[in-house]
Formats: C-alpha cells, structure tokens, sequence
C-alpha cells in the first residue's frame, strides 16, 4: 500500500472516531433496582435529558451522552439519588460460624437500629437522605449514677416539603423504637435542600422526539442527521475503496497472466522456427 492509501485509510479512521466519540454513551449508574433507574430517569426527563436503561439479570444501568455526565450527577445527587443503601437487622444479625465477643455484638447491634431507623426516616415524604446515631451505654447496674441513652438524627429535605412539621412526630418514632430512650435525649437536625429549578416550559425547538428508538430534543435532530450523514458517506466511500482495490487486483491478476502467456509463446517459437527450416531443406534434395 502506497503513502496516498495510507493517508487515506488514516483519515478514515480518524473520522470514525470522531463520529464515535460524538455519539458516545457512558454509564452513569449501574447494579441498581430498576424502580430506581426509572425514577431517576423521570427526573432527568423533565430537565430534558434523555438516557437509555439497560436491564440486566439482576439489576440495571443507566446510560447518557457524555456530554450530560456531569449535569446528571449534579440533578441525581440534589435529588438523593442514587439511593443510599441501609442495612437490616437480617443484613448485620448475618448467621456465621465465627462467635463474636459480646462487644462486637452490641456494636452490630447498634449499628442495626440505626440502619433501621433512618430506613423509616428516608420514607417519609420530602426527606432525601436521612442518617441516626444511636449511643447506648454500658450502664453498671451496681453504679450509683446511670448514663441515659440518646440518639442523634440527621435529615436532608426538601426546601419546599413540609418535613420541619413533623419533628415532635420523628422524635416520637425515635423514642418508641429503642428501649430506654427518652423523648428529651433525642436531637433531629434539619437542613433543607434547594432543588436546581426545572427548565422554561419547552418549546418547539426542545420537545423531545423519538427517532429509530432514540429519544432526543427538536434542537439535536439537525445535529443527529447530520451525524448519520457523515456514518453513511463515510461506509460509502469504504465501499467504493474496497471495489476499487477488488478491481486494481482483478487487473493486475490478468496482467500478469497476459505476461505469463506471452512469455510461454516466445519461448515456443524458436522450436517452430527450426521445424520449418527442416522440412525446407527436405523439399530441397
């Protein structure tokens, strides 16, 4: 292959990764219910940013364009989502053939009625991420002073949620799930989230539209076209080069057998030659 052909099949190349890299999708979550994968793609919808949900086995992806990447993250995390994941009391109480020390089991212990408590919390309406620590001394019952359990409760809301209404309730849904706990020892901080406001009511030019399957605005349908364009002038030129080189092939094959024939017949005519100079000289005598 000559410099020319070369330089050719490198643009080629070049151009193809461009059009890929163009088009390219990234996972944004993975291994996640698909409940949540279809919240979170509402949300996303109605900022107008399209995804593609892949449903595995066992869970599900969520895919977007690369260049929504990091605006997605942005508007999944000032929604709580992904979703943290809370342990149950069937989750950390696991059956195990290794016998723990009884210090262990209260830390487990503890750590459970907290996972199981902020699990509670995060259901309530408006509440986007919700954590409880929960201190349960080792009280001597011989002392003469015992330390009284408390427990600490952190929710993030939603600004426009009515969820600073419900504290007196919270704290009583706190005390009445660990025993010994008393109304006064329970602390729930507050802190409110604003969420990034929705778009301006779409337009024509940003209404969503659903070619072969994808979903995209009005405003990316000329830049799509214009892609698809592009991948179907550069399969074409492939083409025309792959029946160029088929026919410069074909060609030289028949040259070179042309040269073959015509190499066999010059190496047959000096026996003709002789031949016929042989039977002259018969006539002769």
């Amino acid at each position: 292959m000559d410099r020319g052909k070369r330089i050719k099949w490198k643009l080629v190349f070049m151009l193809l990764t461009f059009l890929l890299s163009g088009c390219g999708t990234t996972t944004l979550f993975n291994n996640l219910e698909e409940t949540e994968i279809n919240e979170m793609i509402a949300i996303l919808k109605q900022y107008g940013i399209s995804t593609t949900k892949v449903i595995g086995k066992e869970s599900c992806a969520l895919l977007i364009a690369n260049e929504n990447f990091s605006t997605a993250i942005d508007l999944l995390g000032a929604h709580g989502y992904p979703l943290p994941k809370y342990q149950t009391l069937g989750d950390v109480f696991k059956k195990s053939g290794l016998v723990s020390s009884p210090l262990e089991e209260r830390v487990r212990f503890m750590n459970a009625l907290s996972e199981g408590i902020a699990l509670t919390l995060s259901k309530i309406p408006g509440v986007l991420k919700s954590r409880v620590h929960v201190v349960l001394p080792e009280n001597d019952p011989y002392a003469e002073k015992m330390v009284p359990s408390s427990a600490a409760v952190f929710l993030a809301y939603r600004q426009d949620s009515m969820v600073e209404d419900y504290v007196r309730e919270i704290k009583y849904l706190v005390t009445n799930s660990i025993e010994g706990l008393e109304f006064d020892k329970v602390t729930v901080s507050l802190f409110p989230v604003t969420l990034p406001p929705l778009p301006k009511a779409l337009g024509k030019s940003d209404t969503m539209c659903s070619i072969i399957g994808i979903e995209m605005t009005e405003a990316s349908k000329m830049q799509f076209f214009m892609l698809l364009g592009v991948l179907i002038a550069i399969i074409i030129i492939l083409l025309i080069s792959m029946l160029w080189m088929v026919m410069v092939a074909n060609r030289k094959k028949k040259e070179k057998e042309i040269k073959v024939e015509n190499l066999a017949e010059a190496t047959d005519m000096p026996l003709t030659m002789s031949g016929t100079a042989g039977q002259k000289e018969e006539s002769l005598d």
